[in-house]
C-alpha cells in the first residue's frame, strides 16, 4: 500500500478538467452557427420554392439543389457541436480520481470516448449523402445509417453528461444541481430510444452548460482533492 501525492502532472490535469467544464459551459454557443444557418438561410430558400420547413429525411433532388451551399457549413457546425461535448466531458473528467466517483468517472470516459470516433464517422457518411440520387434524402443508404449513428452518438453523450452529473452527488460537490442534470439526462435518454425525432441535438447542450458551470464553481480545495487523492499502488 502507497500513498499517492502530488504530481508533476497535477497542474495539467487541473487545466485539463477546467478545460472540459468551459467547454461544458459554452456548448450552447457551439450550435448557434447551425441554428443561424437553419433560420436565416435554409427556411427562407425552402420559403421560396413555396414549402415550409420540413424534416430533412423529405428533402427532394431539387430541394437539396436550392439549400446545398447553406447545408454543408450548417452541417459542419453540427458535427463539431455534436463533437465538442463528448470532447469536454473526457477533458472534465479525467483527472477526477475521488474513490466514490471511480466507477461514473469510468462510464463518462468509456460512453464520450466511443462517442467521438463515431461522430467522425456519422459526418463521412452524412456528407456522403448530399449526393443522393433517391427519390428523398431519407432514403439514401449512406443518410439512413448516419441517422441512425446521430441517434446513437446522442444518447452516448448523454449517458457521459449523466455520469458526470453523478459525479457532482457522489462527491457532495454539486448535490442537489447533479440531481436535477442526472434525471434530466435519463429522461432525454428515454425520450431518444422511444422517440428519437422528438429530441432535437441540441438539448445535449442545455445539460452540458449547467453542468459546466457547476464544476467551474467547485471550490479550488474540493478540486484539488480530486488530484491528491489516496491511490493504491498495484
Amino acid at each position: 500500500m502507497h500513498t499517492l501525492g502530488p504530481t508533476n502532472s497535477a497542474p495539467a490535469v487541473r487545466r485539463s478538467s477546467r478545460l472540459g467544464a468551459w467547454f461544458l459551459a459554452f456548448a450552447p454557443a457551439f450550435y448557434l452557427p447551425a441554428v443561424a444557418l437553419n433560420a436565416g438561410v435554409i427556411a427562407p430558400l425552402l420559403a421560396q420554392q413555396g414549402v415550409g420547413q420540413r424534416a430533412f429525411v423529405d428533402l427532394s433532388r431539387d430541394l437539396m439543389d436550392v439549400i446545398q451551399t447553406a447545408w454543408i457549413p450548417f452541417h459542419a457546425s453540427l458535427y463539431v457541436a455534436t463533437a465538442i461535448i463528448p470532447i469536454a466531458v473526457v477533458l472534465g473528467v479525467r483527472g477526477m480520481m475521488l474513490p466514490a466517483a471511480r466507477g461514473w468517472r469510468l462510464g463518462a470516459l468509456f460512453s464520450s470516448g466511443v462517442a467521438i470516433p463515431l461522430v467522425v464517422v456519422y459526418s463521412v457518411l452524412d456528407v456522403r449523402a448530399i449526393s443522393f440520387t433517391t427519390p428523398t434524402l431519407g432514403e439514401d443508404p449512406f443518410y439512413a445509417v448516419a441517422n441512425v449513428l446521430g441517434y446513437v452518438v446522442f444518447g452516448l453523450t448523454l449517458v457521459g453528461l449523466g455520469c458526470l452529473a453523478v459525479i457532482l452527488i457522489t462527491t457532495r460537490w454539486r448535490p442537489v444541481l447533479g440531481w436535477i442534470l442526472a434525471v434530466g439526462a435519463a429522461l432525454f435518454l428515454v425520450v431518444t430510444v422511444i422517440a428519437p425525432l422528438y429530441t432535437p441535438p441540441f438539448v445535449t447542450a442545455l445539460i452540458a452548460c449547467p453542468l459546466g458551470v457547476g464544476l467551474l464553481r467547485v471550490p479550488r480545495r474540493l478540486r484539488e482533492q480530486s488530484d491528491t487523492a489516496v491511490s493504491t499502488a498495484f
